[in-house]
């Protein structure tokens, strides 16, 4: 099994105005391996995976996913992998078919889509 890592974290601070955070934090993810973040309420555990999804900027340190920067493709990234944080929720109107439809164009992949 290649043991490259599909993502890779070096330093990696994230603070909002005062507060940090996420502070100096390093790992790396290779294929095949199976993750969880543990910690309570404020620990920082979404804050990490809306970094490595490139849906935060971190103030300092890097992030790789798939050897890219999230930040600047995180459309590519979000679409290569699966996350669901909180409670996901949908709509329970519309049909499976109408949800599927946005939860693909959410990710970029509406021209994927065959019915």
């Amino acid at each position: 099994m290649d043991k490259m890592p599909v993502i890779q974290l070096e330093g990696v601070t994230k603070a909002f105005k005062d507060t940090v955070v996420i502070r100096d934090l390093s790992c790396s993810i290779s294929r095949g391996e199976i993750v969880g973040l543990l910690g309570p309420n404020g620990s920082g555990k979404t804050t990490t995976v809306r970094l490595i999804n490139g849906v935060l900027a971190p103030s300092s340190g890097s992030i790789h996913v798939f050897e890219q920067d999230p930040m600047d493709e995180s459309t590519d990234v979000r679409a290569r992998t699966g996350v669901l944080t909180e409670s996901g929720s949908f709509s329970r109107s519309g049909s499976g078919r109408y949800r599927g439809k946005c939860f693909a164009a959410l990710v970029g992949r509406a021209d994927r889509l065959s019915y």
